[in-house]
């Protein structure tokens, strides 16, 4: 029922609506290359009305393409962090789209929304490592990252100490994994 009404909202509206009343939210859609996250998130924009703002898009945009220095990293995370911030003051709900492989951009988003008074959710995208090889052994719209890239990342993953939510795009079909996921804000809005 929740997900019906979501549908049925006007596209572009600035907050989704969880049983009357505007819901806004700094969402994370984040994990290893390969594991569905730009598409999970691209369609929690589409279906919420909300902006994604992807690192893949923010490092093609900033000129910085294939250079994975520490410094280029920390510059795509704060561009995304800052027009975030811009967008969620402006009563915007936000998700945004990265591998967030450090815990520190995981905090560093938990300030964002602090900042801006809006709650943070986090869906981690996981993927067997069949599956993710396959994806990110083929040419993707803005990704760069390859099974070298997918294999780093792996090693240098952070656990996760923020409350999330994980889904599995290997065992589940993308309309499955946004119904999770709308179910996931429905009741983490709740609380």
């Amino acid at each position: 029922m929740w997900a019906q009404q979501l549908a049925q909202r006007p596209h572009g509206s600035p907050a989704t609506i969880v049983e009357g009343h505007k819901v806004n939210y700094l969402l994370l859609v984040f994990g290893l290359p390969g594991s569905g996250k730009s598409a999970l998130a691209g369609r929690l924009a589409s279906r919420l009305g909300a902006v994604r703002i992807s690192s893949d898009y923010k490092r093609t945009r900033l000129g910085l393409r294939g250079d994975y220095s520490k410094d280029s990293i920390d510059a795509v995370y704060e561009e995304m962090f800052r027009v975030g911030l811009e967008r969620l003051k402006e009563g915007r709900p936000v998700i945004l789209d990265g591998s967030f492989s450090s815990e520190r951009y995981r905090q560093r988003a938990a300030q964002v929304a602090a900042e801006a008074g809006v709650p943070l959710r986090l869906i981690r995208m996981v993927a067997n490592e069949e599956v993710t090889l396959a994806r990110v052994g083929r040419k993707r719209h803005l990704s760069e990252a390859g099974p070298d890239a997918y294999r780093l990342l792996k090693e240098k993953f952070d656990a996760v100490s923020l409350p999330h939510l994980e889904l599995d795009s290997s065992r589940s079909r993308p309309g499955q994994l946004v119904e999770a996921a709308l179910e996931y804000l429905k009741a983490t809005a709740e609380r």
